[in-house]
Order: structure tokens, then sequence, then C-alpha cells
């Protein structure tokens, strides 16, 4: 993980520094000491059982948790690492069920039921971690935030994270699909192979497959689309509601031909914004893993 940062630092534009964001799977003091020496921004959530530095001693996370009030959202100076090598950052804790956020398709009794058995679910797995205890960590700490972040204030660490959620879409894709069945299969083509330089090759030409076809798809949503393609695109979905990997997906594989032509121009168009971007942009060439 810090190498293939590293080789994305050494051609990522300057002018533009990202935000990581990441899940309880990523922290460790590696990785905060790579994107630090970046210049990048990082939001990542920790888990309750690691320990962080505030004011200069080690505390437990999971001992701030239960000191933290619900609907409450506090943010203070921490270090993740108490030695020499520890990384400056912020601590965000707070519940995610105090700030709901939620699309206008899911406001309907019908969701609102299907959040309640997820709860519900997620209530029995978290009780059945520890069985011969009456009261574990999970339980203490499940539903809680716990985020460190180059972040001075826990709104925009909060705004940050929440990002995380359009990443699991792409996460998604890149294996089954939304039903399984239409997804890029990564993680089986990948399951097999030990030569790190296929890998490399194999995850290129991906993201190359995956930026032809979520512009395919982005196109397919503007509103100046010639209206047979309108037409075609009314026929995938009686909602609307498909992520753009979706669309462009459908857009390749459309049995009609009538989406030929657009398509064609769609894709001359997107080259040539490529080689645009790539002329005006000096090329750094990252090292190998």
């Amino acid at each position: 993980m810090v190498r293939l940062l590293q080789r994305l630092g050494a051609v990522w534009p300057q002018d533009r520094p990202p935000h990581l964001v990441a899940d309880r799977g990523f922290p460790s003091l590696k990785l905060f000491r790579a994107v630090a020496a970046l210049g990048w921004g990082w939001t990542i959530r920790l888990r309750a059982k690691l320990t962080v530095g505030i004011a200069g001693a080690a505390r437990a996370v999971a001992d701030l948790v239960r000191a933290s009030r619900p609907g409450v959202w506090t943010c203070q100076a921490s270090t993740y690492g108490t030695g020499r090598q520890r990384v400056a950052g912020h601590l965000v804790i707070g519940r995610g069920d105090a700030l709901p956020i939620l699309p206008r398709h899911q406001v309907n009794p019908g969701s609102a039921r299907q959040r309640r058995r997820q709860q519900a679910a997620r209530q029995r797995e978290v009780r059945g971690k520890h069985p011969t205890r009456r009261t574990s960590t999970a339980q203490q700490t499940d539903g809680w935030v716990i985020l460190f972040t180059s972040h001075a204030d826990w709104l925009p660490a909060s705004r940050s994270y929440t990002t995380r959620w359009t990443a699991e879409g792409s996460y998604r894709d890149g294996q089954g699909g939304y039903d399984g069945q239409h997804g890029w299969d990564l993680e089986d083509a990948l399951t097999g192979l030990t030569d790190p330089a296929r890998v490399d090759r194999l995850f290129g030409l991906w993201a190359l497959g995956t930026l032809l076809q979520t512009w395919i798809g982005h196109q397919l949503g503007q509103a100046s689309l010639p209206q047979v393609v309108r037409d075609v695109r009314a026929q995938w979905t009686t909602t609307g509601r498909l992520s753009v990997w979706m669309r462009g997906r459908f857009a390749l594989t459309d049995p009609s031909g009538d989406l030929h032509p657009w398509l064609l121009q769609t894709l001359a168009n997107g080259a040539q914004r490529l080689r645009d971007a790539s002329s005006a942009t000096p090329h750094r060439l990252a090292p190998a893993a």
C-alpha cells in the first residue's frame, strides 16, 4: 500500500494534493508517514482497540469512546504512535447515527424498515462476537466513528469520511458488480497471479477500462443528448437511478447498434481531453515497484 501511494505521488499533480479516505483495515504508522511525506490530507477510521497519543500520553481509543457523549462530536490534537516516529493529526469521535443524511429516494417507510432490519442484524452480529462476555468492547464502541485526520475540525473530517461510500461502488464494480454478475471480476482474475509486474499491468488495464466506461456513463447523464440516445437510455431502467459505471456498461453492451455513432464520437472527445491534459501537465515517471 505504501509503495502504491509513493508511485501515485510521483505522478500526481502537485498543485492538487488529494485527501486519502480509508476504513479501519488501513491504519498503520508507515501509511500515515507516507501520506504526510507526500503532503496529502487524510481521514482514516481507527479501530477502538488502538492506542493514540493525547497531550504526550498514550490513551486507549476505547476509553476515549466510553468517555464521549452520544450526539456530541469532538476533535482534539492527537498523534498516531507515541514514539519519535509518531505522526501528528487530530482525533475525531462521534456516533455515526448522530448526523443521519439520507438520499431522497430512501426517505420512505420501506427504506426505514430495511434500515431497522439491518440495525437489528448488526446488533446480533456484535453480540455474537464474544458470547461468553457479559459486556464486550465491540458492544460498547459499535456505532461510534473514530477518525484520525489531517482536518482540524470534526465537521470537515466527517464530510470527508462520507465520501468513502461513493468509493465503495468502485470496489464493488471492480469485483462482482451490483448483482455479483456484471463487474470486472478483478479479485478472481488476480487470485492466481504471483508476478508483481503482471498484477501491475492488469490493474492498469482495469483503471483504463474504468476510466473509459465511467466517462461514457457520465456523458449519458448530460442534458444535451441526441434523442436517439435518450430513447435507448430510457430502456435500461424505470427509475433512472444508475451509476455512471453501470450506464457506461449498458452503453458498451447495448445490442441495438443505435449508440455506435454516438459512442465513437464520445470516445474521440474523451481521448482528445486526455491528450490536452497530458500536454498541459509535465510528466514525472513513477518509480517501479
